[in-house]
């Protein structure tokens, strides 16, 4: 395995990291959107903040997207000179990553989740109405969404990474089996 392989599969490996960041921070940010009474709709800045956070997750996105999909281009960028790479070495130890990292992303993200879940718990079940309010007020955490979602591509990318290897490195299969 030379230096230009692992450089391409760890492209990749980044752009599923980019991906898998901008797809769970989406919620997070569509539900810091909406406003707590509708009143609130449509006023002030933080319209403008929420549109620079979701452009941002699309530029994030699209990167990704771009190092997943054609990181040979990025590749060329770094090594211009021609090597001869073998697709099923790259695409074997890219299907590792992709599980390795799964398992990585689902365990880091275990204890934010079990933390904002027991917040949200505590605030959903008080009896006082204002405990919603207060709870924002004081900047406790009640959104577990984003948190679930990070855990569950993480099991997802464990369990099944094999079929995004295949679809990464669909564009050089075909181009392969052409010659």
């Amino acid at each position: 395995m030379t230096s230009q392989h692992l450089f391409e599969v760890g492209s990749k490996l980044m752009g599923v990291y980019f991906i898998v960041m901008s797809i769970s921070t989406l919620p997070w940010v569509m539900a810091s959107s909406w406003p707590v009474n509708l009143d609130q709709l449509g006023a002030g800045a933080g319209g403008l903040f929420n549109v620079v956070i979701v452009v941002t997750l699309l530029l994030m996105g699209s990167f990704g997207w771009l190092l997943l999909k054609r990181s040979e281009l990025v590749r060329r960028i770094a090594f211009p000179e021609p090597e001869e790479l073998r697709l099923s070495d790259m695409e074997e130890l890219f299907s590792v990553g992709v599980k390795l990292f799964g398992a990585l992303v689902a365990g880091r993200e275990l204890f934010s989740f079990a933390s904002v879940l027991s917040n949200y718990i505590f605030v959903a079940s008080s009896q006082y109405s204002s405990a919603a309010h207060s709870a924002e007020a004081i900047g406790l955490a009640t959104n577990f969404l984003p948190s679930l979602m990070t855990i569950l591509f993480g099991v997802l990318l464990f369990f099944r990474g094999e079929l995004l290897a295949r679809w990464a490195f669909a564009e050089r299969r075909d181009v392969e089996n052409s010659d």
